[in-house]
């Protein structure tokens, strides 16, 4: 039987961060959440493995863990909210809206659901309470209680142990879904949020089979139909005939296919794994960048990417090494030029490109772009036959995409992880049918506790298909950094520190740091001027005003805009050099002691 210690380790181990809670009755019969971390508990939630546990779980929600995973909570009857049927509101929500895909799931202590999903990065859940009749969400800053806790003898238990999926279309509107009022219902046939009058309604219901049909879907279409019919009876004012639905919208059914389900093949051929031959893994940089894989090069802006690139590339052209290269095992096993395609949409080939080419040495001659000017450049998708025509044709050792976004397929969701696949899949397939690598490059996220894949913007799936990837950015000191952050095929290699010299990358040494280590050096750095400026407001509060409460204290300092957290620090470190002293008054619980914080003795004499 598991832990509680076990359970919490799970959690943490899955990127579900934790914090320890208790759980109360209030007068009125409601819940009540005590957070034993104290009111600034999202800063303390739990992300190492714990040696012991007391008390109920939460799992702190939206970008409170690694894969921003946010819940519908929904209530049963049994809830205290005035008996509220909540399933009812999330059923009709799913026949209007589309179904939820089969997610992880858990029972609450009244028989209610938590739904858990993974929610596109850049996607801020805010936690809202009723936005349906007994249904809330919750998102960043916010937490859902987590199994096995209990209250009142009844435990909170898992249905499923399947991962949280991916929100589609129908849970990201719920969750960013307005409130409703008290007096507000769900939407009735006759009372609907959103009514679509005549002129409207045709259009709308077209635009609601493209919402509801994606690539390879293979749902039948009366399902579809059905679907349609529903939404038509409970949203259209009057609602359609049935001869209007199959003259005017079912024939766009078809139109949303994105395969002709003829074509779809029957059978496969199989291959035997007896008649595969195994082949070393081949490089275009050994040790960096394997050969025919996709490899990752991401940063901030204005960090640099396009230096970096363009000294990979120009070094390829000419057979040189790059600075990030051993010299002396490439002297012992030189390259020779390698040809390159460079598609970029970011800058322009004769004021940006060429010039930084020409700096790092690049044999031109080895290297074919196709200007973003150029009408034909929106063709070149990853999963576009003029792109793969073009590699087919000239065969390049490597291209060069940038930035990722360019060059995605109309209408991909960089958040939804199957869209991705579908998109980059074809751009896997032809790396290994022509040995041509792919450098995708693209942006990061700012947040100081996301490393490896977490730092990769929008998509964690890019990250999983690549086979090597960089990291770059800035330290402290100004320097450059680029962590070699994922490598398949061979040992990670340290960081290496460099500077740019008239666009040229200049190696000035390598580290064991990787990017969170320089990452959260910068959060600090920047914490500590604030922590300062705390301390003396601290010293200064109190020689005006002498000894003063600490709650009036810390009031007065969150009014000027100071955190719990740096007034914390700020009071323990004055504490701890003896610049404050502090006292309390009374006995026995929180509510019968109050502390006090003044300046020692000798300060108020001087």
């Amino acid at each position: 039987m598991m832990s509680l210690k076990d359970f919490a380790n799970s959690y943490i181990k899955q990127g579900l961060y934790i914090t320890p809670i208790k759980l109360s009755t209030k007068e009125d019969g409601s819940k009540k959440v005590i957070f034993l971390a104290g009111e600034d508990w999202p800063g303390k939630l739990r992300k190492t493995p714990v040696q012991n546990w007391s008390g109920n779980i939460a799992i702190g929600t939206g970008h409170g863990n690694r894969d921003n995973v946010c819940v519908i909570d929904v209530d049963s009857p049994e809830h205290k909210r005035n008996g509220v049927n909540g399933f009812e509101s999330i059923e009709k929500w799913q026949a209007e809206h589309g179904a939820f895909p089969n997610t992880r799931m858990a029972k609450t202590t009244t028989g209610g659901r938590h739904y858990y999903f993974k929610v596109p990065q850049e996607i801020h859940i805010k936690g809202r309470s009723n936005i349906l009749p007994g249904v809330d969400t919750r998102g960043d800053r916010n937490c859902i209680i987590a199994p096995p806790s209990i209250y009142r003898g009844k435990y909170y238990e898992w249905l499923n142990d399947i991962e949280p999926a991916e929100a589609n279309e129908s849970v990201l509107e719920l969750m960013q879904f307005k409130a409703m009022t008290k007096k507000e219902t769900l939407p009735q046939s006759s009372q609907n949020l959103a009514m679509v009058p005549e002129g409207g309604r045709t259009d709308y219901l077209v635009k609601a089979i493209g919402r509801h049909t994606f690539k390879g879907n293979m749902a039948d279409d009366e399902a579809i139909k059905a679907m349609i019919r529903n939404i038509n009876e409970n949203k259209c004012v009057p609602p359609l005939s049935e001869e209007e639905l199959e003259s005017e919208v079912f024939p766009s059914i078809n139109n949303f296919d994105e395969y002709e389900r003829e074509d779809i093949p029957k059978e496969v051929s199989l291959v035997s794994m007896a008649d595969v031959q195994p082949k070393p893994i081949e490089w275009l940089i050994p040790g960096w960048i394997p050969k025919g894989k996709i490899t990752l090069i991401g940063a901030d802006g204005g960090t640099g990417k396009t230096f970096l690139w363009c000294h990979i590339v120009a070094c390829l052209s000419a057979g040189k090494p790059c600075f990030f290269e051993d010299p002396i095992e490439f002297s012992s096993n030189p390259r020779k030029p390698m040809k390159f395609l460079v598609l970029s949409s970011e800058d322009e080939l004769e004021e940006v490109l060429s010039e930084r080419l020409i700096s790092n040495g690049a044999n031109m001659s080895n290297i074919l772009s196709v200007p973003y000017t150029d009408p034909n450049f929106e063709y070149m998708k990853f999963n576009s036959e003029t792109l793969k025509n073009t590699i087919l044709e000239h065969r390049p050792d490597g291209c060069i995409f940038d930035p990722l976004q360019s060059f995605l397929p109309p209408n991909v969701n960089m958040g939804y992880r199957n869209q991705m696949r579908d998109a980059l899949n074809p751009l896997v397939a032809l790396g290994t049918e022509t040995g041509t690598t792919m450098i995708i490059v693209m942006h990061t996220n700012k947040m100081s506790d996301r490393s490896g894949r977490g730092r990769f913007a929008d998509s964690s799936d890019i990250f999983d298909i690549a086979r090597s990837a960089f990291l770059l950015g800035k330290t402290k000191n100004g320097s450059l950094y680029l962590d070699h952050a994922k490598s398949n095929y061979a040992p990670l290699n340290k960081t290496v520190l460099y500077m740019l010299v008239d666009q040229v990358p200049k190696f000035l040494g390598s580290t064991e740091k990787k990017d969170w280590d320089f990452v959260h050096e910068k959060k600090l750095e920047r914490s500590a001027p604030a922590r300062d400026e705390a301390k003396q407001m601290i010293l200064d509060l109190l020689e005006d005003q002498g000894e003063m409460n600490i709650k009036d204290l810390n009031t007065a300092l969150k009014e000027a805009g100071i955190s719990d957290k740096t007034i914390r620090n700020a009071k323990e470190e004055l504490n701890s050099s003896k610049k404050v002293k502090m006292r309390c008054e009374g006995k026995g619980d929180k509510k019968g002691v109050k502390w006090f914080i003044s300046l020692p003795e000798e300060d108020k004499l001087l």
